[in-house]
């Protein structure tokens, strides 16, 4: 760990870029992998995750310029990591307790509405996330989307950094497309029917036959689904132009005035998160006060 006070008791989360550990009620720190005496694959893979990190670490700066309210806000970039506020849960997480704590049409057609303005917002800072999953989709205290995890974000064209299925199409090369439209409305719409069914597309079958369907653009039915089942099916095709399309297709079928109705909403969460996000700076400087004392 890259400070004294954190423990294997603060670890929260880990996944290809880093881990996550808990350094307060409300911050969490993200930084790459670290092992002592490491043998070759682990010197190779704690290089690869400092890659990574530098990578998000990008992002975050140009989305702390650029920020988007369901977008986790980065408060603090450092040599050793990130600095995030912490949230409540996954996505996956809390589609997975839906039998015993149910959500509501009106709350999954929110997250359907938060999650295509964030992956819009991305395209429109010409930017692809790459890794459109349950997994990587979180939500805070009001059940409000929060995208994260963006070490795969790359630019239009470029070769995705990762491929899984049921959240990335393939070709029968079994590659992927370039990163683009086509490639991110693909994932949405497989995190749109995860959403609206409670679980992924094919996910009750072997996954060799999974990534056949796939391949052959068999994806699961959706017609039960009057309201974004049409949707999803143009996205698996990569029918739409963009992702802005897409949004402006979903508002349209919510009955939103258009995008122009979202945006304002949009700024007035910012606006909100403002002060919020200049409390926990504080917190974090805080806290690194209190390491550099202990290290002197």
């Amino acid at each position: 760990m890259p400070f004294a006070s954190l423990s294997c008791n603060n670890y929260v989360a880990g996944g290809a870029a880093g881990h996550v550990s808990q350094i307060s009620p409300n911050i969490v720190f993200k930084c790459p992998y670290q092992f002592g005496d490491p043998v070759q694959q682990q010197i190779d893979w704690m290089k690869e995750s400092v890659e990574k990190m530098e990578a998000e670490k990008v992002i975050y700066q140009l989305l702390t310029k650029r920020p988007h309210p369901n977008i986790v806000p980065c408060i603090l970039c450092r040599p050793e990591g990130i600095f995030l506020q912490k949230m409540e849960c996954t996505l996956e997480e809390r589609l997975a307790l839906a039998p015993t704590a149910p959500i509501s049409t009106e709350t999954q057609e929110k997250w359907v509405r938060q999650l295509t303005s964030a992956v819009a917002w991305l395209e429109s800072l010409n930017l692809v996330h790459g890794d459109l999953r349950p997994a990587n989709i979180l939500l805070d205290a009001n059940e409000d989307i929060q995208l994260c995890d963006f070490d795969a974000t790359v630019k239009p064209g470029e070769e995705l950094r990762t491929a899984g299925v049921p959240f990335c199409k393939l070709d029968e090369h079994f590659e992927p497309p370039p990163a683009g439209p086509v490639s991110e409305q693909f994932s949405l719409a497989s995190c749109i029917y995860t959403i609206r069914f409670g679980h992924g597309p094919w996910h009750d079958i072997d996954p060799q036959v999974m990534v056949r369907k796939v391949m052959r653009n068999e994806m699961p039915l959706v017609s039960e689904d009057l309201l974004f089942g049409d949707i999803m099916k143009r996205c698996w095709l990569g029918d739409y132009a963009s992702i802005a399309d897409v949004e402006k297709d979903i508002l349209s079928r919510l009955g939103w005035n258009g995008a122009g109705e979202e945006v304002l909403g949009q700024k007035a969460r910012i606006k909100d998160r403002e002060s919020r996000m200049q409390a926990l700076r504080t917190e974090c400087e805080r806290f690194l006060a209190e390491e550099a004392k202990g290290r002197s």
